[in-house]
């Protein structure tokens, strides 16, 4: 019997040049409309010591930031201000590491979103960050 895909029914990301080479990240909605996104480890994503490279864990932090703050960029873009993250285990080859969180507060333009970053068996990253909204209009 085949193990389905983690990620089986989600969305890739799309539009990145630089997630689309590092990914595949994936993104879906959860049934109360929250952002949800993750990816499984592959041997690319990994250090010398075997586990994720903690630079590939804060590109989907950072790729978690819009997808969990989605709902309230109403169709703008944004930009990343800010991030930071808390590394709290290590996830390996073959792991699928999900990330989502909330948006704290939100101003006309920033948006302050705190998620976090876990495998089936424990948490990996806390992490925190703040998006600038850019109007598609003004870009």
């Amino acid at each position: 019997m085949t193990e389905a895909h983690p990620f089986a029914g989600w969305e890739t990301a799309a539009g990145d040049p630089f997630e689309a080479h590092n990914g595949p990240l994936y993104w879906t909605l959860d049934a109360e409309g929250r952002g949800r996104c993750g990816f499984v480890v592959e041997d690319r994503h990994c250090n010398n010591l075997g586990a994720v490279h903690g630079g590939m864990l804060m590109l989907l932090a950072d790729y978690a930031l819009f997808v969990i703050a989605r709902h309230r960029l109403q169709g703008d873009s944004g930009l990343t201000v800010s991030l930071n993250g808390d590394f709290t285990a290590p996830a390996f080859r073959g792991d699928a590491v999900h990330a989502d969180g909330e948006v704290l507060h939100a101003t006309g333009r920033m948006l302050f979103v705190r998620g976090r970053m876990y495998t089936n068996a424990h948490p990996v990253l806390g992490f925190s960050g703040v998006i600038r909204r850019v109007s598609r209009a003004n870009r």
